[in-house]
């Protein structure tokens, strides 16, 4: 029996996974309530392995599944960060499932791990060197998903992976990688979720000047925080007159970070497409793609990979669990 936890900034998700079949899943907001549900579920499943997925495990934490010791979860929600911390519930979480179920084994899922080898320039703000000390890098998201399907391209007979543009399409905003090599060279995504592509609520990256013009015009800093993380994006634009405008500038953004990414690579050989839809994804990016216009009018392969978080992270622990 495999338990896999998952949160965000409002709630945890858990999956009970039973030779690859889920028994059971769900979101709680109340981490007392899942603890009595674990408890009980435990009772009637012996759990044999926990999985534990954290976004950022900063530079002590650098393997994407490494089996979890109350020393290595220390280092969980270490590293500075903006807004409420999902990593902090999950860090909780072990404290308490490490005390309780001392026969299973537990391992972190890590997303930061695979970003940690992208070159130093891509990771470093032009910000005081001091504070890039302190931990304000650029750590990336979904490193999981992104290596998975690097491994996956790789599989593929004949496909081409040596300069490759991974995109992972999720909750109405997009996650771009630049991989060259099997190294990751840029990452759309930065220090906090505020950057990057707009999502179904976030800004994206923005001039940070419009955060001081907010605070000058009488907004708080948590006010801001709201508004740019949770009030905005497609959902600020989701008026009748306003659909239209939220399409184009997420394209144009897609578009902008898409090439970017060439430009970084000094080319492309291939770009992967990922969502927990496949067909949807297909029928999206075959529409999008038309927009797009590749250097030098050369073929670029695409591939199509439809995903599952919970199986594709039970799949990793009971791999990690039977190396170890």
């Amino acid at each position: 029996m495999i338990l896999l936890l998952d949160a965000d900034k409002e709630a945890v998700h858990y999956c009970f996974k039973d030779n690859n079949q889920t028994l059971e899943q769900g979101t709680l907001r109340e981490i007392g309530l899942l603890k009595e549900r674990l408890c009980r579920f435990n009772k009637d499943h012996k759990i044999k392995i926990v999985g534990y997925r954290v976004q950022n495990g900063g530079s002590v934490i650098d393997r994407p599944v490494m089996e979890l010791t109350t020393s290595l979860a220390a280092h969980i929600g270490e590293t500075p960060c903006l807004g409420p911390n999902s990593d902090m519930s999950i860090k909780e979480l072990f404290n308490f499932c490490s005390e309780r179920f001392k026969s299973s084994r537990h391992f972190i899922l890590c997303d930061s791990a695979f970003f940690l080898n992208m070159p130093e320039y891509a990771r470093a703000y032009a910000i005081p060197f001091e504070y890039t000390e302190e931990g304000l890098l650029r750590y990336g998201r979904h490193g999981i998903v992104h290596q998975w399907a690097l491994k996956r391209l790789a599989a593929v007979k004949g496909a081409k992976s040596g300069k490759i543009m991974t995109v992972f399409l999720n909750d109405g905003g997009a996650d771009v990688v630049a991989i060259k090599e099997g190294r990751p060279m840029m990452t759309s995504q930065g220090f906090s979720d505020f950057d990057g592509i707009m999502s179904q609520t976030g800004c994206g990256s923005i001039d940070t000047s419009i955060i001081f013009q907010l605070f000058f015009a009488g907004h708080s800093s948590d006010n801001i925080y709201q508004m740019l993380s949770q009030e905005s994006g497609f959902k600020a634009l989701s008026g009748d007159s306003e659909a239209a405008l939220a399409s184009d500038i997420f394209s144009y953004q897609l578009i902008k970070t898409i090439g970017a990414g060439i430009a970084v690579l000094e080319g492309i050989d291939s770009i992967v497409f990922i969502g927990d839809d496949q067909k949807k994804i297909r029928d999206w990016t075959s529409h999008f793609l038309r927009q797009v216009k590749f250097p030098g009018n050369f073929l670029v392969e695409t591939h199509y990979f439809g995903f599952d978080k919970w199986s594709l992270f039970s799949q990793l622990l009971a791999e990690c669990a039977r190396d170890g």
